[in-house]
């Protein structure tokens, strides 16, 4: 029986040996045709190799991003401006072999715009075919910290509902740059045409799409002259081009340039030092290392952006002022050339008043009054100065460090005020007299919050002598 069933089982066997054999012999051909195809081809990236390149040039903006506002008629516009700064840049490059078809790039730059620092870091990943072409991956990040261009104006802000020309101060915003995309080469003799696209976004820029392209021609294997053009709804759209001449095996002297050609300009020109195995500019570019440099790419496509850094806001027009012969007056009514009293009885002169729109902020309402100043403002309290928001104290003057007001405080307020004889000498006809101005303390029960019309005007003063007033009876200061 034993051997009748091993006999039976046989044409099984032989079919199960047989179909194994074949897939055996079938996966040596299709593994020898890859390879014999793997070793007609030559690798994505010939072997680890890296450049590094020495620039300079210049960066022109004309008339700034504002961020968000509109120029206005008014006789003094910030935004008739320009900007042209130097640029220093430090590139470099270092290309991996990933796989055979496979390869990455990690890109860093560094350097000077005017006095901020420019830089980033960004990559590829990529399969690449040195004969056919490449499709990758790539990311980059990029800041610009430039802060040379401050100035004044006039605005109509959309930001800030202004229904009338507000004063405000301006100086160019610190901006970061984020990056990613899909990018191509295809190679047709001695052109290459190539693109990237994708998506960006950061601080202080426009987010969206932006795409580039280009062909780049090899006059000779070691002359590439290019041009091209791009669109992003950072600059809008622009044209590139570029040039690269390698004097010798491993240096060689590059351009690339791109612009707007009316408001947006960034160009660099310098040496290029290679460290790879292949002798060619073009076999360096398409079997080396095969990609621009996308974290200058990413700080090239920053436009110098304005950030507004003080808008002045901070009472209401009926808000009664104290003037220097005792009585009050609405800060709606001062005039430049009045006089004021402020601590310890000084007169102080008004030199200037500020007279912005509030805008999208709120008013305060100190105990059960009615709301008449903003956050920023600074009140004497018996533990010094202080506001509802010390950070935007900070950051609208600058300088003026105050604690935070809050409910428990106890502030400064006018108790009463008088005239007073002032000594005279001997033999004096004249008669003098004095303000005395005497202060008592207010507990805060509570601080409200409360919206109001964004095209209100609201009113400071700027003073001259030791910078502070009574309004609504509270001291404070003008910051």
């Amino acid at each position: 029986m034993n051997g009748i069933r091993q006999h039976a089982s046989s044409p099984k066997s032989a079919l199960r040996a047989s179909t194994a054999i074949g897939l055996l012999a079938a996966s040596h051909v299709w593994i020898g045709t890859a390879q014999a195809q793997e070793a007609e081809s030559l690798p994505a990236v010939s072997s680890l190799n890296a450049k590094i390149a020495i620039a300079g040039g210049v960066a022109h903006h004309d008339d700034i991003d504002p961020n968000g506002f509109a120029s206005s008629a008014a006789p003094f516009s910030v935004f008739d401006s320009a900007e042209t700064d130097g640029l220093a840049l430090l590139l470099a490059s270092l290309t991996i072999p990933v796989d055979h078809a496979f390869g990455a790039q990690i890109d860093v730059a560094g350097g000077a715009q005017g006095d901020g620092f420019i830089g980033g870091i960004g990559g590829h990943l990529f399969w690449r075919d040195p004969g056919t072409g490449l499709l990758g991956v790539t990311g980059a990040y990029g800041v610009n910290t430039q802060d040379s261009f401050a100035t004044s104006g006039y605005i109509y802000s959309s930001a800030l509902l202004c229904g009338s020309p507000c004063w405000a101060d301006f100086e160019l915003a610190r901006q970061e740059i984020l990056r990613v995309a899909a990018e191509g080469e295809l190679y047709q003799g001695q052109f290459t045409f190539h693109g990237v696209g994708g998506y960006q976004w950061g601080e202080n820029i426009h987010e969206g799409a932006f795409a580039r392209g280009g062909i780049r021609y090899y006059v000779t294997d070691n002359f590439m002259v290019g041009f091209g053009a791009g669109a992003s709804d950072e600059i809008g759209g622009f044209g590139t081009a570029e040039m690269e001449f390698l004097a010798t095996g491993k240096v060689s002297v590059f351009a690339d340039m791109r612009t707007e050609f009316d408001t947006y300009f960034h160009g660099v020109a310098g040496l290029r030092i290679y460290f790879g195995p292949s002798d060619t500019l073009i076999a360096k570019h398409r079997q080396d290392d095969p990609t621009g440099n996308a974290a200058h790419d990413a700080i090239a496509a920053i436009q110098s952006t304005q950030k507004v850094v003080d808008v002045i806001c901070c009472f209401t027009a009926e808000t009664a002022i104290l003037m220097a012969d005792g009585t009050t007056k609405a800060i709606g009514d001062v005039a430049i050339g009045d006089l004021v009293l402020g601590e310890g009885g000084c007169v102080n002169r008004v030199m200037e008043i500020e007279t912005p729109c509030l805008g999208e902020r709120k008013l305060y309402a100190f105990n059960d009054g009615a709301p008449f100043v903003t956050a920023e403002h600074p009140f004497m309290t018996r533990d010094g100065w202080k506001s509802i928001d010390p950070e935007a104290t900070f950051a609208e003057t600058g300088h003026f460090r105050v604690a935070s007001l809050a409910a428990g405080d106890e502030l400064v307020v006018l108790a009463n005020v008088s005239a007073r004889a002032v000594p005279m000498a001997a033999g004096d006809p004249a008669a003098m007299t004095e303000m005395v101005v005497e202060t008592a303390h207010l507990a805060l029960a509570r601080i409200d919050a409360d919206e109001d019309d964004p095209a209100r005007t609201v009113y400071n003063l700027r003073l001259n002598g030791n910078n502070t007033y009574f309004a609504n009876a509270f001291l404070v200061h003008n910051k």
